[in-house]
């Protein structure tokens, strides 16, 4: 997957990263407010993103193939743009500069992402979101686009889950 279309700072964290560390990056950047399920929540979503086959065909869907794919597709996790707002943007920069400097990471939400993030990967978590491949959060309004006359599957904490094309 090409990464030109994120930041330069962003970009050259990001290629330094493992995959389960993009996973936990991600998952910093888009729930680290959020619950432990919350956080749980948000990796289902990525995961069932990786494990689906959206047309039964065997071929790369259009969200991408694999975890370190699937996380960096172009605008599907705001927190990776400054465009999905500044402030959080650049914590999310320095989480991911911390783990490519191998500093060494005490915040605990931080550590309960990258936890998570092996969880997810692994196949160790449960999937909360009832095959979830989509979600928002619930303040949002109006929905977007994508969401406008569908039904979600679950809410957890501040974000709305949707199974949309996940079979």
């Amino acid at each position: 997957m090409k990464l030109d279309w994120l930041e330069p700072e962003m970009q050259k964290a990001i290629e330094a990263l493992t995959e389960p560390q993009r996973v936990a990056v991600v998952l910093y950047g888009e729930a680290r407010s959020e619950s432990l399920l919350g956080l749980v929540a948000v990796g289902c979503v990525i995961r069932n993103r990786v494990k689906a086959d959206l047309h039964g065909d065997s071929k790369p869907d259009w969200w991408g193939e694999g975890y370190s794919d699937v996380v960096t597709r172009p605008w599907q996790f705001s927190c990776l743009s400054p465009k999905g707002g500044v402030p959080n943007y650049r914590k999310v920069v320095k989480f991911a500069r911390r783990l490519t400097d191998k500093t060494p990471i005490t915040d605990a939400k931080e550590k309960q992402c990258i936890w998570i993030a092996h969880g997810v990967i692994g196949d160790y978590v449960i999937d909360i979101t009832k095959g979830a491949d989509h979600y928002h959060t619930a303040m949002l309004m109006p929905r977007p686009r994508w969401a406008r006359g569908k039904d979600p599957v679950v809410q957890q904490g501040a974000h709305v889950f949707y199974r949309l094309e996940a079979a």
